[in-house]
């Protein structure tokens, strides 16, 4: 017969999950340029290990290492042809985004995501934060926050 063989984990756990707030509107400004809006909710679903959440600067790591981010951002619009792209920005510069969130707005097609997964090695007190831009046209595209969220895991 097989033995059984487990393990104690010893290791700190580093994770941070937390919701979004709404947002009246993040199609605005010029084509292509990013944004951050105050969307992230202070109050988070779960915070292991000592993340801060700051509603402007987003969220500050508190260890060093490998870190997965991920968000994804649900919206809506009654505009034709809006397309946001929604970004991942480490102390303020933006590292990586997505532009899968075309809104059509025809036969009620009104909603969409946007959602993307990032490993970054961030130092303790560097932010990681979500950026938005217009890709397509410009009528008013609102964040659901209560629809969306924004988390991070330490890796390694």
């Amino acid at each position: 017969m097989g033995k059984l063989i487990t393990d104690n984990i010893t290791r700190q756990i580093y994770c941070v999950s937390t919701q979004l707030v709404d947002v009246a509107n993040v199609n605005a400004g010029s084509a292509g340029v990013f944004t951050t809006y105050n969307c992230i909710d202070t109050s988070p679903i779960f915070n292991v290990g000592g993340f801060t959440i700051n509603q402007a600067n987003g969220i500050t790591v508190p260890v060093r290492g490998l870190y997965m981010i991920c968000f994804n951002c649900y919206m809506f619009s009654t505009g034709t042809r809006e397309n946001v792209e929604v970004g991942i920005s480490i102390e303020g510069k933006l590292s990586n985004f997505a532009a899968h969130g075309y809104i059509r707005d025809a036969d009620s097609h009104q909603n969409s995501s946007v959602g993307i997964n990032q490993i970054s090695y961030l130092q303790p007190g560097q932010t990681a934060n979500l950026m938005f831009a217009k890709e397509a046209a410009g009528s008013t595209v609102a964040l659901i926050g209560a629809n969306s969220h924004f988390a991070m895991a330490k890796i390694d």
